[in-house]
């Protein structure tokens, strides 16, 4: 039998969906270094740069992550300049990078997506909509991502909110994983904060980030 064939017509497949891929992770990590040098020049913030330039350089994402971030980085860069200066939107982008709860009013729209991306349903004590499931994405870049979705009063009705967090660490992946996440919650009842694969941020899901769309423009609420 003659393999030949068979193998160039695999290639010739699978070589533009890993080309394609290879092209977002390369935009992606782009868009992202150049909204963190927005950045105020601190030794903190310096420190948070170097060490995602460090992960966003060195580890291959997964495909699953790439598409969450790159959803969350176009809102970032949807904002208005009217409303949120550079240096703003990088502080933003540095709150969700270090774990800040953030709520997206869109109709669940982006849970729906995220959702159907084979994401792991997810053991959560966060609050969700009843019977909803949350679900976890994760990979080296963001570590893990837990979303769901929640029923909010948005212009005086019902609508369904989708919800995030990055985190350092899941509960339920794994022994290691889950000896980790009870190692930051350790850290967040005694911060206070979120912990987050770059760091923390004291947007909990009591303190959440809100992004609403109005007028087609994304307005923050923190």
């Amino acid at each position: 039998m003659n393999l030949e064939p068979i193998s160039m017509a695999r290639r010739s497949n699978i070589e533009p969906e890993l080309l394609a891929q290879l092209n977002k992770q390369k935009e992606l990590k782009s868009q992202v270094f150049a909204i963190l040098n927005g950045l105020e020049d601190t030794e903190e913030n310096r420190a948070l740069r170097a060490k995602v330039e460090q992960t966003f350089n060195e580890e291959i994402p997964s495909y699953n992550e790439l598409v969450v971030l790159e959803d969350v980085v176009n809102i970032i860069n949807e904002i208005p300049t009217g409303s949120m200066n550079k240096q703003g939107k990088a502080n933003l982008l540095a709150e969700i990078l270090q774990g800040a709860h953030v709520r997206i009013n869109d109709g669940g729209k982006l849970y729906e997506k995220w959702s159907a991306l084979g994401a792991e349903s997810r053991i959560s004590s966060h609050p969700s909509k009843e019977g909803s499931t949350q679900y976890g994405i994760n990979g080296p870049w963001v570590h893990e991502v837990l979303f769901g979705v929640l029923e909010q009063d948005v212009n005086g009705g019902p609508s369904d909110v989708t919800f995030f967090q990055l985190e350092n660490s899941a509960f339920g992946r794994g022994f290691g994983d889950s000896i980790l996440h009870c190692w930051d919650y350790i850290l967040y009842k005694t911060t206070g904060d979120n912990q987050g694969p770059y760091g923390g941020s004291s947007h909990t899901d009591s303190k959440p980030i809100s992004l609403d769309k109005k007028d087609d423009l994304w307005v923050v609420n923190d």
